[in-house]
């Protein structure tokens, strides 16, 4: 439960909300999630005076200058002190964006009036807030860089390597000992999935003859 510092009662929309989250999750884990993003922004709000509670019950949503400067509050809060936001805070930064992003869609739908003159249109011009609000939520995302992973190895280039590293087939060039090696090596590797440093972790040293 959030509950406002000051008068040390629970928080109207927050209350809400929480009861929505039960509802609708089972996660424990996935209701806090939502909370911290919702304390978030009361804690944003609170900073820049803006009465959070107000606009989230009257379905106004975030404007693009206030979701700015909610994002520009977060990247602050978790910038370096070389003025750098770390690979991971960037992720953090997006996931808590996307989760604000829902949390303000959830109000608009509940609460946000338009103002036409038919069921038709009201439900149309509900559907037109809902994608302007995250539109401008999904705009303040931080690019991040992708990790190159390389592909799985085809059957075909499997058997390529089996060919070349059998140790008939490599002794000759570097020796048996060495050719028995890489291709333990190898057949760890591809039976048990471990990487280099995994595999050389589990050599043994052998007492001396």
């Amino acid at each position: 439960m959030i509950v406002d510092r000051k008068k040390e009662t629970p928080v109207e929309a927050a209350s809400l909300y929480e009861c929505h989250l039960i509802h609708k999750h089972d996660s424990h884990k996935t209701r806090r999630q939502a909370l911290d993003r919702l304390v978030h922004l009361y804690t944003w709000a609170n900073d820049v005076g803006v009465d959070l509670d107000r606009q989230l019950l009257s379905g106004e949503g975030f404007t693009q200058p206030q979701a700015r400067s909610f994002a520009a509050w977060l990247r602050k809060r978790w910038m370096q002190d070389n003025g750098v936001l770390p690979y991971t805070k960037r992720k953090t930064l997006n996931s808590t964006l996307m989760g604000c992003s829902v949390i303000c869609r959830w109000f608009i739908s509940q609460f946000a009036r338009p103002e036409s003159e038919t069921r038709h249109k009201r439900v149309i011009d509900l559907e037109i807030l809902l994608s302007a609000q995250k539109r401008i939520w999904k705009e303040l995302n931080v690019k991040i860089r992708k990790e190159s992973v390389a592909e799985d190895l085809s059957d075909e280039e499997i058997m390529k390597i089996e060919s070349f590293l059998r140790p008939e087939n490599r002794s000759g060039l570097v020796g048996w000992d060495i050719a028995t090696r890489d291709y333990l090596i190898w057949r760890i590797a591809i039976e048990f999935g471990l990487r280099i440093g995994e595999i050389l972790a589990l050599r043994r040293r052998l007492p001396n003859s």
